[in-house]
């Protein structure tokens, strides 16, 4: 996928903007689209939430804090107009996800590029675990993390890639709409990372919290030549 400079995202939190910067990060089209407001959610809590293991690929469902946390999402949500619903396939989005969808009126639209990053041989393995056997690895992820790879993995510049383009169709299929997104954790951290100009060394320090609501307004600007 091309990329161009023409194009730009205004980054902003629940109540109000946050920040507006300009990114190289999105497709050149030849016409132009209004701004379409996406509201990225990451899902409930579940159980290995709790017990920080990656959990990536592997489908684990919401424990019942996390399907607490989604009804009170919901709740808030009720009496606001959107557009479309969309949601990884992963159960814990779909879980996620269906319980907005009753307090919005919508159906769940699921793309599988929401999903998660795939951490291969580290999924189902703890973070505490993993800093006692894999910590050469852990360094090299920290240190290249653009490129780097777990055994059977997928990098963050891949997740990156596939969540920028599926947002992207979304944006436009929604052209000066409002839309809600339910994915996951380091997936929503990348995008955040890139529209912030944030290393993605640091995207776990930009993972939200789960059921957090993270809003973007995705526009396309073309210049003339």
């Amino acid at each position: 996928m091309r990329f161009s400079r023409n194009n730009f995202f205004r980054l902003i939190n629940v109540v109000g903007l946050i920040a507006a910067l300009p990114i190289s990060l999105k497709p050149d089209y030849n016409c132009a689209m209004k701004p379409t407001t996406i509201h990225l959610i990451r899902h409930g809590q579940t159980d290995w939430n709790i017990q920080r293991k990656y959990q990536g690929s592997i489908d684990i469902p919401l424990n019942q804090t996390g399907l607490l946390q989604a009804k009170e999402l919901a709740d808030k949500l009720i009496g606001q107009r959107f557009d479309a619903l969309y949601s990884s396939h992963l159960q814990r989005a779909c879980q996620t996800a269906q319980v907005v969808a009753y307090a919005v009126n919508l159906p769940v639209s699921i793309d599988e590029r929401l999903r998660e990053i795939h951490m291969g041989d580290w999924e189902g393995r703890s973070i505490a675990e993993l800093a006692e056997t894999q910590a050469e690895f852990q360094e090299l992820a920290h240190n290249d993390p653009e490129h780097y790879r777990p055994n059977g993995g997928e990098s963050i510049k891949s997740v990156a890639d596939r969540m920028l383009a599926a947002l992207d169709e979304i944006a436009r299929k929604h052209s000066g709409k409002e839309v809600l997104v339910v994915s996951h954790g380091m997936a929503i951290g990348t995008v955040l990372c890139l529209l912030q100009g944030i290393p993605f060394s640091e995207v776990g320090k930009h993972i939200p919290h789960n059921t957090v609501l993270k809003t973007i307004v995705w526009e396309n600007k073309k210049t003339q030549p």
